[in-house]
């Protein structure tokens, strides 16, 4: 029986010491995302494991080549754009330009000059979105930006006062009042700053002048949440706003901000929404919202 006893013990030992390289290998897929793609440590494998380790770095690798392969594309090709619309936007405005010479304004065809401005606006749409593909490759670059431990309130105090500069230029009002005044938080600033800037910048262009952008922070019992509160016409809360291309119908950009910002909430891990307010005022209220077990460490 002490014999048998302590080949199950010997066996159940072995095992373990046999399955803990696998277990390894696997947590780290389990963990794995674009901004996650660390190589495994193959010198702590047993001989046996590590062509599996080289296997598994070599797989790493590949697929960080191809991330940056797809970040090079997009922004390689946004800047070849670049050039021959400018070419295109300037050559329509000294056409516009000769026309108004030419001829009294007000006897300017109305189709050509019509067509002119059309011409530009569509262009000014495509610089748009190439702008936005730039930022897509800039975003693609900061996912594999390392999570800081900064106090939160701290930096959206010093980003709101930036704002509020930017406000009141455009004759509309900007407070930041937050109750909370240290929280500490693991977060990508640069990340975080995107989703941020994206949705100030939202709330101030759909505000009309004279109204309202509020930045606030509460908690719950599972997330710290910061909140951009607007006071434009609202959203159709039916509408995936976050869909690429996807926009109002009073917005002259190419719809990428959104989902933009919806791309860099992912690769932080924290989640974003927009829905219509809810008291007495019209607007609208951008969410980020950080859950606790993700993020949070003794503040």
């Amino acid at each position: 029986i002490v014999g048998f006893l302590f080949i199950i013990y010997y066996a159940s030992k072995l095992s373990k010491e046999i399955m803990q390289p696998l277990y390894t290998i696997t947590n780290k897929f389990d963990n794995m995302n674009e901004s996650l793609l660390e190589p495994i440590k193959t010198e702590v494998l047993p001989p046996e494991f590590k062509q599996l380790g080289d296997a598994f770095n070599d797989l790493i690798n590949k697929i960080k080549t191809s991330i940056n392969y797809r970040k090079e594309l997009y922004v390689g090709t946004a800047h070849e754009l670049k050039t021959p619309l400018a070419v295109m936007r300037l050559k329509n405005q000294i056409t516009l330009m000769k026309y108004k010479r030419k001829y009294n304004p007000k006897e300017l065809l109305s189709d050509n000059k019509e067509t002119l401005e059309q011409n530009i606006k569509s262009i000014d749409t495509l610089n748009s979105m190439i702008h936005n593909i730039l930022e897509y490759g800039r975003a693609e670059g900061q996912q594999f930006e390392k999570p800081q431990r900064i106090n939160i309130i701290k930096f959206l105090a010093q980003k709101s006062e930036e704002y509020e500069l930017l406000a009141h230029s455009q004759n509309r009002d900007f407070i930041y009042n937050f109750e909370i005044e240290r929280f500490m938080i693991n977060i990508q600033p640069l990340l975080f700053m995107h989703i941020f800037q994206n949705f100030v910048q939202n709330a101030l262009k759909f505000t009309p002048e004279g109204g309202l952008v509020k930045v606030s922070v509460r908690t719950n019992e599972k997330s710290f949440i910061v909140e951009i509160i607007d006071e434009g016409k609202g959203i159709d809360e039916s509408e995936n706003l976050f869909a690429p291309f996807k926009r109002s119908t009073e917005s002259t950009g190419a719809g990428l901000g959104l989902f933009l910002a919806q791309n860099a909430a992912e690769s932080m891990g924290v989640t974003i929404s927009l829905k219509n307010r809810t008291d007495d005022t019209q607007g609208a209220i951008a969410s980020i919202i950080f859950p606790f077990e993700r993020f949070l460490h003794n503040h």
